[in-house]
């Protein structure tokens, strides 16, 4: 058997369970950590340490842990340090080693609970409870502090690690966190060491929310104000608007929460901001204006607070739209939902959204009328618009087991919510009938199968009530369109009763069968809908359908109230063994009662109404027969789903309680559960959980798993397996179960070795108990639940369904497996049993008291609710003894001393007492003593009482004490005994007893028996109850009159109070209260107040409220309610009050305009002057006050100044009906209207030129659009200036107007802005001038340049001129030297160019191109100005010459002529054939086109080979004007010549030496050179050794030498000296040669270039012994230069200037010997052409090097590639387009050089840049090349405006640059843009268009020279802009139009000279601005 053992645990919380979690994974050494131990962390202390996150959890770096969390979560961050020492020396006790790791808690947000999750400290020591580590936790330091709980030996290594984990939600962190952390190790002997750092980051994603708005149409007037009244026209009496006149509709708006990590404060207010168009009317719940709540922001804005929530919404919002402005049109509305991030203090915008609605679809007809329908359809709208319901077991129950569809038991419903609104005409009624009637299964293929009727019927349908019924409105409906129908009548709803019964909403209820063949009635044919739901049983029917129909519906009609119920008890067959649903299927049909004619008007049922075809195509089968006779069907379904459990798991439990014997200490009992497998079905692995009820406990003989293993039994269906169960099941005990004070028990079965096949198991004996001392009093009885869960949790192989677990006690079972998924798999039972308290027998008693007002008997205290009699009046008092139910009463006596506690203020006199009841009780009949004597019932015995001797039997009206005494008899167990003491109040003629009370109390005795016969007496005393004293009432009347009329008046208020002193004291007296307990009465209509039910005395009346129009009197009315006037009655007079007119003066066009100036005279109506000269005030307003109630009329006198005389006669009234005294009028002001004289505007338009010269030129075509802005503006019209550049406008209205200029004239600039004028009053007698001007647009020309192959030219210098004069110009047309010059793609751009007649011509043609002397005219005026002139030109390139010399190799003085070369271009093709060599040995190539070429030797003169070297060259802009020069050497034809010797190998004597010979080649070459070579052979022993054995028996010996490298020529060979030997024969063997007898001669040329002579020798006898030596004078020759051979080993593309030297070349010299030497340029003086790569221009360079020896030259040549890049970084300020004048976009925005990097050392900054797609978030680009090239991608052009950055020189290198090139298109140079710049040189130009220098530009560029000149354009010279500009020279000439020249701007500019003029325009000029000299 296993057990597993289980401490008492708390779950209190995640950190709980990941403390649990932690420690588990240290233990078992699970985690993977990423640990490096570095040697920095290894000290002198020998330790080493190291921290590293948990590897699953990092993920941003090695050593960095990432909290990133885009939704709200929880994360686990582990921490792990390990520490390791090799090898310690000395040891260490416990607590010497000391090791600190700070903590996260600035990490969480403040005010939220930081504790670490869990600290785990390595390993647990051998044989304690303690781990090695210990550790403590510094909440002020944020610290965790371990220490070693340990010793470590001596001489010992040791090593481990603990962790810290810390969970952390991401809603309590704070945003963009970061911390670095590092952990410190000291030991007690002063030792240190120091981890490594690692990081934690932490950001979050704010929360999401999304908006979802809803529109719905109004069908009554909720839509203009609460409480609509309309008139017969439509009218509203509240609000004054004309329902037709409006356009409604209702919004609801909601906002949901899409993900929450960086949560919103809840605690700030969240709101909405609602932008509705203007003119409209809002009202509704959601636009309640409440402080707080809601404000208006503007007209047209409206902010919205509310109690929001993460998914709240605002529902009823009503807006009327004006159908002037907005009938038929599209309309939108804009949302905005604001909140507040925690941690944050300024709202941020949470979502946003826009709702548009077509208002065609929406509107309001004024009953009765027609209604608009919501789709606008003529025959109604579709069943998804006016029939919705669900389910609830699908919605609240999730899934049913499959078996009780069979059992009939279980009962399930289907709600339908109905909801139509199509009413075409209100004045006909409609009717609806809901058809339920056919159930679907659907089977395991798909297929669906119909319930037959005999498998379902209905039990119960809900009947919806009238208080459960809405219109679309959301308002009750009850047959009219007010919002409020029910009036204060006694509790009833007079208005729904009245309209119900006038025949409205009555329904007939049928039921059938599916077939609908036959309906029966279950209602009576007159049912009408009542205001509460109604439950029908319908189950005796056993229907399979049902059939509501409503009738007379007169509204839109919304009902969620309609229910149904049913039951299954289908063939367990039928049922799927696999989840399922089951269908439930109803239609709905609605009809219009027109002329007593049921018209039907549903459509034809659709495929669009079902969720399947197959669906639909099975109604249309079902139905197809049924829809031709009754014209439609309407189909909805809802869905049931179904799990049949494949092994039928059903858990029972049976609860039993056992009685302990001693009741006061427990009460015990057991739990037996028992769970059905099903047949034959094997199951291996499964779990059974229960939780014990609250208040119960299990034995603490058993509350461990060892313990309860033992009190269990476990048993089988075939009782076998017993012993097996229980061997294989594991138990699991929780107590506190989730902090809920409960235990939980889980069953776990392990069957995996041998699966169980059984029917049942059972686990019976769960034992528990209650502490009956832990039971109050609402214990006593108590049902105790059991409920148990079966879970099969193996693979999900045997899955039982699903419950949601929450819907069980509060979410305990939610995820009672603890997987983290709470959606479980398991059958669920429950039982109950009751366990009771024992109680104490016992006796309660109560008196109670009643009197004639009471209606009963109540049981008072003695401070409130006091019962009250009057004089004489009958009261009694109520004895009730209550017996316990254990409890037998016997001996019973009932003692009373009426009435005499000493706290009585009277007594009343005894009538009888009445014991029936108890009589009853006790079965007998009780002797009754009497005693007028008041007997002292105190610490007596009833035996001592009853032995008074005044006790008496008789009865007398002067009785004070009563017993009643039962004798033996006694009452059964749980007895209720009564008895009643009758009394009669006294007489109270002196009035001396009012309000007073008198006390009464009884006792009694008793003997309390128990159940084992023993018996006690006891006593006990009653609570005691009181009555008052009161007298008889009257009443007063009141009657309120006018003071004038002594008419009858009604609406006062008083307050009335009941004298009590000598004088009226309201602050003394005592107020008499309403039935609602207030102090206030209202006169009525008839103008009477009645107040009864007084008491007599004497009241006073106050005034606390005046009827309307009159004053409110302080008189106090006094009257007097007596005896003798009951019915007292006073009248109550109240003076008129003055009234008051208002009258407001108001123009007929602005009547928001209040008109001062106006005089009026005031008639009484029969014409009798009142007053005069009334005159109006600066509001328009004349007020007239202390006005006698009558009739009166005002008459105008003098019209306002601009204003027409009005001759309205104003009559009004005043009265009591006019609020406070004021006339009729809105507000109490009548509004008078003056009509206005008409006032005109008259516009003139002039000339301005293009320097702001004004002209008084008129202009003549420019449009413009009037504006007249009251607020809203206002368009009047579009007026064009006539030939006078005049235009005017009439009948205007006095107010603010402004034109725009919409249209300029041509060639004119249009005027920007608002043209702002008033017209008023002065203007009705002459017009309002306004003078406008347009200035000249300027010219644009646009020149490119491209030559003769249609390539850009750059580098061509143009001059503008004057066409009439001839002059150089500039733009303005002033004499200047300025020049444009083309630029990388061959443009000028020259703008601003004022009007006139122009030419442009070329002054300097660019290198490689023929000037163009070309003039190029052209004209700006008003007709070219509005579009770029275009002008072509063209240049021609020059074309390159090349003279090549082909000369001898070995002499290059010698020409050869006959050399054919063919000239080829550079990618191999043929460009000229067949040069040949002159007999100068020159050929001269011209006309060559620009590129790269190469010349090839084709045939080589005669006796000289071919040159197969290429000779390259270019031609391009710098070679093309000039002969480039080569030599080109031809090598002679080298021939080879063979000696060969033969001697007799008898001539030989080694003795004398080795047989030597020499031979010498001499002659002429074809260039006639003398050339002469030697060889030497030898005969040695073992070469004629070898020699023979090759050749047996030769007789001569043969060796032979050859030449190679001879030069093709004639040469002899001959013999130089032989010694001993002489020649015998000379022989040519091969070759073109001729011998003699001492030599031969060869010819070696083209056809023969080999030869071999053969030389024999013979011995001459100079005697055996002598020796000589052979010896030869040869003399060697120099090795010759053969070729020269260059190697680059440079970069392959060249990307900046490069000077060609030994660093990345290396060239060789190559000599005829076969040696190479590579040469030193130092000491070789070879040549390199260029040597220098300039940055200039791109493209191939050829390089040639030169190298001459001996007066040998040799060349060789290779080529480079030159791409000199630029790039330029961008930021991108503004993306507005740029449009030229004739509206065509030329860019797309500006842009700002930000950065440079390249290798030019003329950096030339671009006019524009390419934006691409892969702009980052900042707008940042990149843009290269000295130009922008268009490559085909999909770009924006942006204009270079600005150019910043601080220090250049340092980040970009512009520093070395020697020059910059700054764009045309530039405006601004930017803060300290090239600062410190030394390195540029020549000319600083400014381009025209600058108009900002900021701060240091150009400080410290010293190497700039000449004249600076700055262009007019610009207006600002920033301080030290030019400072330390030391070689500027000449005039410095401030242009008009500076502003500001900043401090030091020209500061140690030393070289300029002259004077400086400071212009008048100059506003700021700072200090130290001049050059020192």
């Amino acid at each position: 058997m296993k057990h597993e053992r289980r401490v008492n645990r708390k779950w209190v919380s995640y950190r709980i369970i990941a403390l649990f979690l932690a420690v588990l994974i240290l233990v078992n050494m699970v985690p993977d950590y990423l640990l490096t131990v570095s040697a920095e962390s290894a000290n002198d202390s020998g330790f080493e340490l190291a921290l590293s996150w948990n590897k699953n959890d990092q993920n941003e770096g090695k050593n960095t842990y990432l909290y990133d969390s885009a939704s709200r979560e929880t994360k686990m961050v582990r921490l792990k340090l390990s520490y390791k020492n090799n090898n310690v020396t000395n040891g260490y006790e416990p607590g010497e080693l000391i090791v600190t790791v700070p903590g996260l808690k600035d990490a969480v947000r403040s005010g939220k609970s930081y504790i670490p999750t869990a600290v785990a400290a390595d390993k647990v020591i051998e044989g304690t409870h303690k781990y090695d580590w210990s550790y403590t936790y510094s909440t002020l330091t944020d610290t965790f502090t371990f220490t070693n709980n340990a010793a470590i030996e001596d001489k010992s290594a040791f090593e481990g690690s603990f962790e810290i984990v810390w969970e952390l939600p991401s809603e309590n962190t704070i945003d963009d966190f970061s911390k670095t952390l590092s952990a410190e190790l000291i030991t007690a002997k002063g030792e240190e060491a120091k981890s490594n750092e690692v990081t934690y980051l932490q950001k979050r994603e704010p929360d999401k929310y999304r908006l979802e708005e809803t529109v719905s149409p109004i069908y009554n007037t909720e839509g203009l104000c609460i409480n609509c009244k309309l008139d017969a026209e439509g009218n509203c009496i509240n609000c004054g608007n004309n329902m037709n006149d409006y356009v409604m509709a209702r919004y609801a708006i909601s906002s949901k929460l899409a993900e929450k990590a960086r949560a919103v404060d809840d605690e700030k207010d969240k709101r909405y901001e609602v932008w509705f168009p203007e003119g409209i009317w809002v009202n509704g719940a959601g636009l309640v204006k409440q402080e707080g709540q809601t404000r208006v922001i503007d007209g047209v804005t409206y902010e919205l607070y509310s109690v929001i929530t993460d998914e709240s919404s605002l529902n009823g919002i009503f807006v009327a739209y004006p159908k002037a402005q907005y009938d038929k049109k599209s309309v939108k509305n804009y949302i905005s939902y604001y909140g507040t991030y925690l941690d944050e203090t300024e709202e941020s915008l949470l979502a946003e959204d826009t709702i548009e609605i077509d208002l065609s679809k929406y509107g309001y007809s004024d009953i009765p009328g027609d209604i608009y329908d919501v789709k606008k359809s003529s025959v109604g709208v579709r069943n998804n618009d006016y029939l919705k319901r669900h389910c609830d077991i699908c919605k609240d129950k999730g899934a049913v087991n499959a078996k009780d569809l069979t059992s009939g038991k279980n009962e399930y419903s289907s709600d339908f919510t109905i909801s139509f609104n199509y009413l075409k005409d209100m004045s006909n009624t409609y009717d609806f009938e809901l058809v339920d009637d056919i159930m679907d299964i659907e089977l395991e293929d798909g297929s669906l199968r119909r319930l037959r009727d005999d498998e379902y019927h209905f039990t119960k349908v809900v009947i919806p009530g009238i208080k459960s019924i809405f219109n679309s409105n959301g308002l009750q409906i009850n047959g009219n369109s007010c919002c409020n129908c029910c009036n204060n009548n006694n509790g009833k709803d007079t208005t729904q009763e009245q309209y119900i019964e006038a025949g409205a909403y009555r329904y007939d209820l049928y039921v059938g069968n599916e077939s609908r063949d036959k309906w029966t009635l279950v209602t009576d044919g007159k049912s009408k809908l009542k205001l509460e739901s109604q439950e029908i049983d319908i189950s005796q029917y056993k229907a399979a359908a049902f059939k509501l129909v409503i009738y007379g519906v007169k509204e839109s009609f919304n009902t969620s109230d309609i229910k149904c119920s049913y039951v299954f008890h289908t063939d367990d067959s039928d049922i799927r063994t696999d989840s399922g649903r089951v269908i439930n299927n109803m239609y709905f049909n609605l009809y219009e009662n027109i002329d007593n004619e049921r018209v039907w008007i549903n459509d034809d049922f659709g495929k669009e109404q079902y969720n399947s075809d197959r669906e639909w195509k099975r109604d249309r089968e079902l139905y197809g027969k049924w829809l031709k006779e009754n014209k439609g069907l309407d189909r909805e379904f809802d869905e049931l789903h179904i799990i049949e459990v494949p092994n039928q798991f059903k858990v029972s439990n049976k609860l039993k309680v056992t009685d302990d014997t001693n009741y006061t200490v427990r009460l015990a009992g057991s739990i037996s559960s028992s769970f059905i497998l099903g047949e034959s079905n094997e199951l291996s692995k499964f779990s059974m959980y229960t939780i014990i009820p609250e208040g119960l406990k299990l034995s603490e003989l058993y509350n461990t798993p060892e313990k309860l293993m033992k009190a269990l039994q476990f048993t089988s269906s075939d009782g076998t397996l017993s012993a097996y169960i229980e061997e294989h099941t594991t138990l699991e005990i929780i107590e506190d179960y989730q902090e809920s004070g409960r235990t939980y028990i889980a069953f776990h079965f392990d069957f995996s070795d041998k699966p169980v096949v059984t029917d049942e198991i059972t686990v019976s004996g769960i034992p528990m108990y209650v502490y009956t001392d832990d039971m109050d009093s609402k214990d006593v009885n108590v049902a105790y639940t059991m409920r148990a869960a079966m879970l099969i949790d193996q693979d999900g192989k045997w899955s039982a369904g699903s419950f949601d677990g929450n819907d069980m006690e509060n979410g305990l079972w939610s995820d009672i497996d603890n997987d983290k998924d709470n959606k479980e798999a398991a059958s669920f039972s429950h039982d109950t049993a009751t366990i009771k308290k024992p109680e104490e027998t016992k006796v309660e008693l109560v008196k109670f008291v009643n009197t004639e007002y009471t209606g009963g008997y109540v049981n008072p205290s003695l401070d409130e609710d006091i019962p009250y009699t009057t004089a004489e009046g009958i009261y009694s008092y109520r004895l009730r003894a209550m017996a316990g139910d254990n409890t037998t009463v016997s001996k019973f006596v009932f003692f009373d001393s009426i009435e005499t506690d000493k706290a009585r203020e009277w007594q009343g006199e005894f009538v009888g007492v009445d014991y029936t009841d108890a009589k009853k009780l006790f079965g007998a009949e009780p002797e009754i003593k009497y005693s007028d004597k008041e007997i002292d019932f105190t610490g007596k015995t009833s035996e001592e009482i009853l032995s008074d001797t005044s006790w008496t039997k008789e009865y007398s009206s002067n009785v004070r004490s009563i017993a009643v005494d039962f004798g033996e008899a006694s009452a059964p167990e749980g007895s209720a005994i009564y008895i009643d003491i009758i009394m009669k109040a006294p007489k109270d003629s002196e009035n001396a007893l009012y309000n007073k009370i008198t006390i009464n109390s009884c006792r009694v005795d008793y003997n309390k028996a128990y159940k084992d016969g023993k018996s006690e007496r006891e006593t006990l005393n009653s609570n005691s109850v009181s009555a008052k004293f009161v007298h008889e009432t009257g009443e007063i009347t009141l009657v309120k009159k006018d003071n004038e009329d002594k008419n009858v008046i009604s609406g006062a208020v008083f307050e009335l109070y009941k004298q009590t002193g000598k004088t009226p004291n309201p602050d003394d007296d005592e107020a008499v209260l309403n039935a609602n307990g207030k102090n206030e009465y209202e006169v009525g209509a008839a103008g009477k107040l009645v107040v009864d039910n007084l008491e007599f005395g004497t009241y006073y009346f106050k005034e606390i409220k005046a009827p309307k129009g009159y004053m409110l009197s302080d008189k106090l009315l006094t009257v007097t309610v007596t005896e003798a006037q009951k019915a007292a009655k006073v009248s109550f007079y109240n003076e008129r009050k003055k009234g008051l007119i208002s009258i407001k003066k108001i123009s007929d066009r602005l009547k928001e305009r209040g008109l001062s100036g106006a005089e009026f005279s005031l008639y009484k109506k029969d014409g009798t002057l009142i007053k005069e000269k009334l005159v109006s005030n600066q509001d328009g307003m004349i007020t007239i006050d202390n006005l006698s109630w009558g009739s009166y009329y005002l008459i105008e006198t003098k019209a306002p100044k601009g204003y027409l005389l009005s001759d309205e006669k104003i009559s009004f009234t005043i009265n009591a009906e006019n609020d406070a005294g004021r006339a009729e009028g809105k507000d109490g002001v009548i509004t008078v209207i003056n009509e206005q004289i008409p006032a005109s505007v008259v516009l003139t338009k002039h000339e301005t030129l293009e320097d702001g010269t004004q002209t008084k030129i008129p202009l003549k075509g420019a449009a413009y659009e009037l504006y007249y802005n009251n607020g809203t503006e206002q368009k009047l019209g579009t007026f064009i200036t006539d030939d006078k550049g005049m235009l005017s406008v009439d009948d205007l209205t006095f107010g603010e107007y402004y034109f725009i200029e919409t249209v300029a004239p041509k060639g004119y600039k249009k005027h920007e802005g608002k043209i702002k004028f008033n017209v008023n009053e002065e203007h009705t007698e002459s017009y309002c001038a306004v003078q406008t001007y347009n200035q000249r647009k300027t010219g644009n020309i646009n020149l490119r340049k491209t030559d003769d192959n249609g390539d850009y030219v750059s580098g061509a210098v143009y001059g503008l001129f004057d066409k009439t004069t001839g002059e150089q110009i500039d733009e303005t047309r002033k004499p200047s030297n300025k020049t444009f010059k083309t630029d990388g793609e061959g443009v000028i751009d020259i703008t601003n160019l004022y009007w006139g007649d122009y030419y442009i011509q070329e002054l300097e043609a660019p290198k490689g191109y023929e000037k163009n002397d070309a003039k190029y005219e052209f004209t700006v005026d008003s007709e070219t100005v509005a579009s770029t002139i275009q002008i072509l030109a063209n240049n021609d390139r020059l074309t390159g010459t090349v003279e090549l010399t082909k000369c001898a190799e070995n002499n290059e003085s010698i020409l050869l002529s006959d050399a054919v070369f063919t000239l080829y271009k550079n990618d191999g093709s043929v460009y000229r054939d067949d040069i040949k060599t002159g007999e100068d040995g020159k050929v001269t190539v011209t006309d060559i086109e620009w590129g790269s070429y190469y010349f090839l030797e084709k045939t080589a003169p005669a006796g000289y080979g071919l040159n197969s070297q290429k000779i390259r060259f270019s031609v391009n802009y710098l070679t093309a004007s000039k002969t480039q020069y080569f030599t080109v050497t031809d090598p002679v034809l080298e021939s080879e010549l063979t000696v060969a010797k033969r001697i007799k190998i008898s001539d030989i004597i080694y003795e004398h030496g080795n047989p030597t010979f020499t031979f010498k080649v001499e002659g002429k070459d074809a260039s006639n050179k003398l050339h002469s070579y030697y060889k030497t052979v030898s005969f040695s022993k073992n070469y004629v050794d070898s020699y023979l054995a090759a050749n047996p028996g030769a007789t001569y010996v043969e060796a032979s030498v050859t030449f190679i490298g001879i030069p093709a020529g004639i040469y002899t060979v001959s013999e130089v000296e032989t010694n001993r030997y002489e020649t015998e024969a000379v022989e040519v063997r091969s070759g073109n040669g001729t011998a003699d007898v001492n030599s031969a001669v060869f010819v070696f040329d083209e056809s023969n270039l080999k030869g071999e002579a053969a030389f024999t020798n013979k011995k001459v006898n100079q005697g055996e012994t002598s020796h000589t030596a052979a010896a030869a004078n040869i003399i060697n020759r120099q090795k010759k230069l053969t070729a020269v051979v260059a190697e680059y080993t440079g970069p392959e593309t060249v990307t900046s200037k490069m000077t060609i030297d030994n660093s990345v070349l290396d060239v060789y010299a190559v000599y005829d010997d076969g040696t190479q030497r590579l040469l030193d340029k130092a000491t070789d003086n070879y040549t390199v052409n260029p040597d220098v790569i300039s940055d200039e221009v791109n493209g191939a360079f050829i390089v040639e090097v030169q190298y001459t020896e001996a007066g040998i030259t040799r060349r060789d040549s290779f080529e480079i590639n030159v791409s000199i890049s630029d790039v330029f970084t961008w930021k991108q300020p503004e993306e507005k387009p740029i449009y030229d004048d004739a509206g065509n976009k030329i860019y797309d925005g500006t842009a700002v050089i930000t950065g440079y990097t390249g290798n030019s050392s003329i950096v030339r900054f671009p006019e524009t840049v390419t934006g691409w797609r892969n702009l980052d978030d900042y707008g940042n680009g990149v843009d290269s090349g000295k130009a922008n090239i268009n490559t085909g991608y999909d770009k924006k052009v942006y204009k270079v405006v600005a150019i910043e950055g601080h220090g250049w020189q340092a980040a970009y290198g512009i520093k070395n640059k020697t020059g910059i090139v700054l764009p045309d298109t530039l405006e601004r140079v930017g803060y300290q843009a090239f600062r410190d710049c030394s390195g540029l040189t020549g000319n600083l130009v400014i381009p025209d268009g600058v108009q900002q220098i900021d701060e240091g530009a150009f400080f410290g560029c010293s190497g700039l020279t000449g004249n600076l000149v700055i262009p007019d354009s610009v207006t600002t010279l920033g301080k030290e802009s030019f400072r330390n500009c030391s070689g500027l020279s000449g005039n410095l000439v401030i242009p008009d139009g500076v502003q500001q020249i900043g401090e030091s701007a020209f500061f140690d500019c030393r070289g300029l000279t002259g004077c400086l003029y400071i212009p008048d325009t100059v506003t700021t000029l700072g200090n130290g601005v001049l050059p020192v000299k």
